[in-house]
């Protein structure tokens, strides 16, 4: 019958976003001398996901996980040549790049923020206008919805003392 029609296609859709949306693209187990590595290979995977206009990473993880050191790798990586240091007091940070595909690297930690409308006293939608720029954002959790749709997600989570686990 037609509802039996609708409510199979109901739940093989659900079941495809449970699977397909939530399950990670790409899982690397490293030590930190290997970030790097993990970092070239998500940077990969950020140039060739399509956006309209900046890419958002949003790095969830504990407290020392490795969000900063990660954003670093890939800081190096984009060419970036100040030191990055962790924004959690200034909240944002900007830096130039002279990567192919991202000429700007914004480093967002929303730790600190309240909430949601928070992040666009920072001009949020005009950084995300910018088809040239990675926003990497720790602590996503404290921005609600705020993140686009298209938010690449990432969690870091301590495998040892010196090993870690990175989903993406």
């Amino acid at each position: 019958s037609f509802l039996f029609a609708v409510l199979h296609a109901v739940s093989s859709l659900l079941f495809l976003y449970v699977f397909c949306v939530t399950l990670p693209i790409m899982e690397f187990t490293y030590q930190e001398e290997q970030i790097a590595d993990v970092a070239r290979d998500v940077l990969h995977a950020l140039e060739t996901a399509h956006h309209d206009g900046a890419t958002v990473l949003a790095l969830s993880g504990d407290l020392g996980a490795g969000k900063t050191t990660f954003t670093k790798a890939l800081g190096k990586l984009l060419g970036v040549v100040e030191e990055l240091a962790s924004p959690t007091f200034v909240i944002m940070r900007r830096h130039e790049a002279t990567h192919a595909h991202f000429q700007t690297l914004y480093h967002i930690d929303a730790y600190r923020l309240e909430s949601a409308t928070d992040i666009e006293k920072l001009g949020f939608h005009r950084l995300l206008a910018d088809s040239n720029a990675l926003i990497v954002v720790e602590w996503p959790e404290c921005l609600g919805d705020a993140l686009p749709e298209d938010t690449i997600r990432a969690t870091i989570t301590h495998v040892s003392q010196t090993e870690r686990k990175l989903h993406l």
